[in-house]
């Protein structure tokens, strides 16, 4: 009897998630159906019958019905999820992103803008400029008075001493965000710093892709371009003027 209880509760595990991963993306069951049954790794013997239609999946979201094992490479493949998120085994979509939040901290969301970041600033300074304000001396300050402006708001009465200060009421909030002012600064200061001697290359790569459009140079220019400037050879480049490229 427990075997079948255990079943029974991995169906509800697995439709449960079908359903949560597919309006997240947000897609209707009848959308969903649509693409299980174009997939590419949707099972070879059903390709002559109808496939899924939305009656069945809804009863694997309900977990009235088992999942048709088959199904899910097609399922995993279209709601971008793992096989370890529809069984139970972690809460995040996919195995990378789940062992990256149980190291860190973060969650699933924050993850998945990084990794949006990194994949679409692959050349740009973006990424090297985020990691460099989280390796700033300042960055945990920051971050602290970040959480007392948020989570703390106490009147304060300041005792001026002097001629020079007077007495004054200040709201904690009022302190914090003086706080969080001069260490933004600080961390500016130390970026500019980092990177004020840095050879900037983004506008090259700009430049190629924009003459690539145009079809002033083939695919094969612009790769062979992109090549030699990721390995630091600018011979392609006259460079002048202020910009520091």
């Amino acid at each position: 009897m427990k075997g079948i209880n255990d079943t029974y509760s991995m169906q509800k595990t697995i439709g449960d998630r079908i359903k949560k991963a597919r309006e997240a993306i947000p897609l209707s069951r009848q959308a969903l159906c649509d693409r299980l049954n174009s997939n590419a790794l949707r099972p070879n013997e059903e390709k002559a019958s109808n496939g899924i239609l939305p009656d069945r999946l809804k009863q694997w979201e309900y977990g009235n019905n088992p999942v048709s094992i088959e199904w899910l490479p097609s399922l995993c493949d279209e709601l971008g999820v793992d096989y370890g998120y529809l069984f139970g085994e972690y809460n995040e979509h996919t195995r990378v992103t789940a062992d990256i939040a149980q190291g860190t901290g973060l969650s699933e969301k924050a993850i998945e803008k990084l990794v949006v970041l990194r994949n679409y600033n692959s050349r740009d300074w973006c990424m090297d400029i985020f990691n460099s304000v989280i390796e700033s001396e300042s960055f945990l300050s920051l971050l602290t008075s970040i959480t007392e402006y948020v989570t703390e708001s106490v009147d304060l009465n300041v005792i001026g001493h002097g001629s020079a200060v007077r007495s004054t009421k200040l709201n904690s909030r009022d302190v914090s965000a003086l706080k969080i002012q001069r260490l933004i600064f600080m961390i500016l200061d130390s970026l500019i710093n980092q990177f004020e001697s840095r050879i900037d290359t983004r506008w090259c790569y700009q430049l190629l892709f924009g003459m690539n459009a145009e079809n002033k140079i083939s695919d094969d220019q612009l790769n062979k371009a992109i090549e030699k400037l990721e390995s630091g050879d600018l011979s392609d480049f006259r460079m002048e003027g202020d910009r520091n490229v």
